[in-house]
């Protein structure tokens, strides 16, 4: 009865050539270079569904069709998935039924890399809001 997303990507077709060749190559595409991170990776399942259903995968056109109230939450410094694409979204979505939240100062993990970053503080604001925020629409 509504949603609520932390930095929402707009597209799912966000690769370059290059990129899908070495995913085609390799069966799977890394998605950090941290080895601290760990293995996470998209396998090729997931390329050949986007290519086979790109249609399907058009989240601007999902966005457009939203029936539920939404929060889109975005850092407004996040380098992963750049706020425009949570303006995108919001664009694209009905306006009487959502809202977009820009935090300034916030990257990708809402300041939480490490718990003495901000000491947990925008993620328990990303909390409270999101809490409030269902609270409001459930």
């Amino acid at each position: 009865r509504a949603l609520v997303t932390w930095a929402a990507v707009a597209s799912l077709h966000r690769w370059t050539q290059h990129q899908k060749e070495r995913w085609r190559s390799t069966g799977y595409l890394p998605l950090s270079r941290e080895p601290s991170v760990g293995p996470l990776r998209l396998g090729i399942g997931l390329l050949n569904d986007l290519e086979e259903h790109r249609a399907e995968f058009d989240l601007r056109l999902a966005a457009s069709r939203m029936r539920v109230p939404w929060l889109l939450v975005h850092g407004e410094a996040d380098v992963t998935v750049p706020p425009k694409e949570a303006r995108e979204l919001y664009d694209a979505a009905p306006r009487a039924s959502t809202q977009l939240d820009l935090l300034p100062a916030v990257g990708h993990l809402y300041n939480a890399t490490t718990s003495t970053e901000d000491e947990y503080r925008t993620l328990n604001q990303l909390l409270v809001l999101t809490s409030h925020w269902l609270s409001l629409h459930l």
